[in-house]
């Protein structure tokens, strides 16, 4: 076959340029320290890279989520802790205040200190994290009353009711039967503990409220006394029989009320029982980040702060000492059990959080290295392969000088 001149410099032309296009792709390379620009570069290590970066992008998100979740918890933790604090020292109040030494002056000035602890629970079950309230589910932000934002628990200044977004806490009793004997023993065959429980509650409530309707109320008065005996008081009997009254009218009244609106109750209840902050920790796993603040302080009487409210009112109204050991003492250490069980149950989320948090570490590592394998180059072999890039270049241009021919011109000048 017969290789013209032109046919010489085409191919000539051709091969130079498929240099230039390796010299320029190294040149990129070097440059971007990656091994592809584009994916027809690379399709195999640009998928890697993709998946890599898939990867890295859920665990930065899983990982912030995990930070924000343990900084919930830390503030959860913190005010369990400071309730069971308020517990202990109640309890320990209690307990002073049954000896037989304490004047009724000394049983004020615990009925004040009391009170500041009552207070402190409230102030606690308003704990905020950032501007967010951790104990009030949903209802993170309050709610705006006359141009004032509302926190969500909140006290009826009047009967001294906690109320928690539209529920009344104190007030609210569940398994409430209205119909249930009290009479009732455990050796009866239609006997409920639970039922009689709350039954038991609903009781404590009119007898705190008839308490506070009738100040001059003296629980320890003797009722047996006629006015022939020397310690008869007609106005202390006037003020017990306005008690009894008034703790008779508060129990219709309540059933009355459970009668009409106690399937509502229990329906609000049973909403904001279950509503909980999560956090998406992982794929498809989610934990929630604060306890629910009905099962930490309980409802009825037995909520913490309505069982400090009724201690402060006992004390101020010098409640008989054997009312007293046997109304706070059990109930206090109950509730100190159960505080450090929901203490123990924070901590164990913290610790799962921290194990997340450091094989989040341990993943971001990991999928950095496969991302680094997929996309970056070695930038030593580069500088040695484009050298020889270089090197095959300007050769090819100096045999091309030569093989080239002359043009007339050339031989004319």
């Amino acid at each position: 076959m017969r290789v013209t001149n032109s046919m010489l410099v085409s191919s000539f032309l051709y091969d130079l340029n498929g240099n230039l296009g390796r010299i320029s792709k190294l040149q990129t390379q070097l440059a971007t320290g990656r091994k592809f620009a584009s994916i027809s570069d690379d399709p195999i290590s640009t998928m890697y890279s993709m998946q890599a970066r898939f990867r890295l992008d859920n665990l930065a998100r899983y990982q912030e989520s995990v930070k924000m979740a343990k900084s919930w918890l830390t503030q959860a933790e913190t005010s369990v802790l400071d309730f069971n604090e308020v517990v202990k020292s109640a309890y320990e109040t209690v307990i002073d205040a049954t000896t037989d030494v304490k004047t009724p002056e000394d049983r004020k000035i615990m009925a004040a200190f009391i009170g500041q602890l009552r207070d402190h629970v409230l102030q606690t079950l308003n704990s905020t994290f950032g501007n967010k309230y951790i104990f009030a589910g949903f209802n993170t932000t309050g709610s705006y009353l006359e141009n004032q934002i509302q926190p969500p628990y909140t006290v009826d200044s009047k009967s001294g009711d906690l109320w928690l977004n539209g529920l009344n806490l104190t007030r609210y009793v569940p398994n409430y039967d209205p119909d249930y004997d009290l009479t009732l023993t455990r050796d009866n065959l239609l006997y409920d503990a639970i039922k009689e429980k709350a039954g038991q509650s609903v009781l404590l409530l009119a007898e705190k409220a008839a308490q506070k309707a009738v100040p001059d109320y003296d629980p320890g008065y003797n009722l047996e006394l006629t006015p022939e005996n020397d310690g008869f008081d007609a106005d202390k009997l006037d003020a017990y029989n306005k008690y009894i009254e008034e703790r008779d009218n508060y129990i219709e009244d309540y059933i009355a009320d459970f009668k009409v609106n106690g399937a509502d109750y229990q329906a609000l209840f049973e909403k904001l029982e279950s509503e909980q902050i999560e956090f998406w920790v992982g794929t498809g796993t989610k934990m929630d980040a604060v306890l629910s603040s009905i099962g930490l302080v309980g409802t009825g009487p037995q909520n913490l702060y309505s069982i400090l409210d009724n201690l402060y009112n006992d004390l101020m109204h010098e409640q008989t000492v054997p009312h007293i050991q046997k109304a706070y003492i059990t109930q206090f250490q109950n509730m100190q059990s159960g505080l450090l069980a929901k203490a123990a149950e924070l901590g164990g989320r913290m610790n799962r959080l921290d194990m997340l948090a450091n094989r989040y570490e341990m993943d971001y590592i990991n999928y950095t290295q496969l991302k680094s394998d997929a996309e970056d180059a070695d930038l030593a072999e580069l500088i040695m392969t484009f050298s020889m890039a270089m090197n095959v270049y300007n050769a090819a241009l100096s045999s091309g000088a030569m093989v080239i021919q002359k043009s007339l011109v050339d031989f004319i000048r």
